[in-house]
């Protein structure tokens, strides 16, 4: 199964979206309103407490909130080269840049 991510227009999906194209991840883009309540084609959506845009289905998992779910893309190997590793001279900076992007 395909990654998908929901997104809805200014919601902060783009980050997440330029991720998984640089990553080459099989996924497809599905549009979220949240002012409809889920329905047989979005049954994990009830997961997201805040029912807003951007989420992530990733198999059974369901990641919500822009910066868990770039974390979520860039643990994958295909995404891994991406992200320096926890602890070493760029790691912290990294982080404070992604943070700073996200808010």
């Amino acid at each position: 199964m395909s990654i998908l991510l929901y997104y809805s227009p200014g919601s902060g999906a783009q980050v997440p979206h330029v991720l998984l194209e640089e990553a080459v991840l099989d996924y497809e883009l599905r549009r979220l309103d949240a002012r409809e309540p889920p329905s047989g084609e979005q049954p994990l959506l009830h997961n997201i407490p805040s029912r807003r845009a951007p989420a992530l289905v990733d198999g059974t998992e369901v990641v919500f909130e822009t910066g868990a779910i770039i974390l979520h893309i860039l643990a994958k190997q295909e995404a891994s080269y991406m992200m320096p590793a926890y602890g070493s001279p760029d790691g912290s900076p990294f982080l404070q840049w992604l943070f700073y992007l996200i808010t």
